[in-house]
């Protein structure tokens, strides 16, 4: 299948919220919602310890769009990409979108594991990327990845001036046997070079089709006046960006926690 969708029973409290929605026929537009960042920063402090800004997350229509825009916003006239091959086929597909040129360092396979090859991204980072998309846990191959190699890439960001976009699209799902770690929370690097893509699984379910737009402060891009980027990219198709404040760029959230739905 294109996506992995699971054929396990949807969570209760999602298929009342949509039932109730259908019933008092709520199928216009969304809109914001405090308690869209408070139930998510709750819920990655109990089970990550991290705590997001809960003030710093916005709707967004959709997680490629927003995915797209993020690059186009970042190098508006196109730059490089990496990735970490064997990697979800849509990442290709934002990067060519964007404009950008993908760039890779496979992973590693060790004693039946595969990791992060750090000699060779920081390889990469030196003849020259703009953008990291750095997928965690890994899909398709489900590597979660140490908190040493985090750290690793965070001071290689740091170092080469490389902002890493880190989709994080599937930590719940993370085994017992292993622990999940927010990109963000490893060090202060991380969160000056970093931007994260939602811990939560995208949920496509019409007529409402919705993402999360959760804001950290980072260096690269600025606010103007006329509704731009400082770096001259279009920021039309992200209808939140009135919201933010200069030099921060933002990640996407693709579901909906409702009170209910936080464990």
């Amino acid at each position: 299948m294109h996506v992995a969708e699971m054929d396990f029973p949807l969570s209760p409290a999602i298929k009342k919220s949509l039932t109730e929605m259908i019933e008092n026929d709520d199928l216009g537009y969304a809109y914001p919602l405090d308690e869209l960042g408070q139930s998510f920063s709750s819920f990655s402090e109990r089970h990550w310890g991290f705590s997001p800004n809960s003030e710093m997350v916005f709707p967004v229509t959709d997680v490629g769009v927003a995915g797209v825009e993020l690059l186009r916003a970042l190098v508006p006239g196109g730059g490089r990409v990496l990735v970490n091959s064997p990697i979800y086929a849509s990442f290709r597909k934002w990067i060519s979108e964007s404009k950008s040129q993908i760039i890779d360092a496979p992973l590693r396979l060790v004693e039946n594991s595969w990791v992060l090859d750090l000699d060779q991204i920081e390889q990469r980072f030196k003849e020259g990327v703009d953008v990291y998309l750095l997928c965690s846990p890994h899909n398709p191959v489900g590597a979660v990845h140490s908190k040493e190699d985090l750290a690793c890439i965070a001071d290689f960001a740091e170092r080469y001036s490389v902002t890493v976009l880190a989709d994080e699209i599937h930590a719940p799902l993370t085994h017992s046997s292993a622990r999940f770690i927010p990109f963000a929370s490893v060090s202060e690097q991380a969160r000056e070079w970093a931007s994260q893509s939602p811990p939560a699984r995208k949920v496509l379910t019409p007529p409402r089709r919705e993402g999360w737009l959760d804001v950290i402060r980072i260096r690269g891009i600025e606010k103007s006046s006329n509704g731009k980027a400082s770096n001259g990219s279009s920021l039309q198709n992200l209808h939140s960006w009135d919201c933010l404040n200069d030099c921060q760029l933002y990640r996407i959230r693709s579901m909906a926690w409702r009170d209910g739905c936080q464990n």
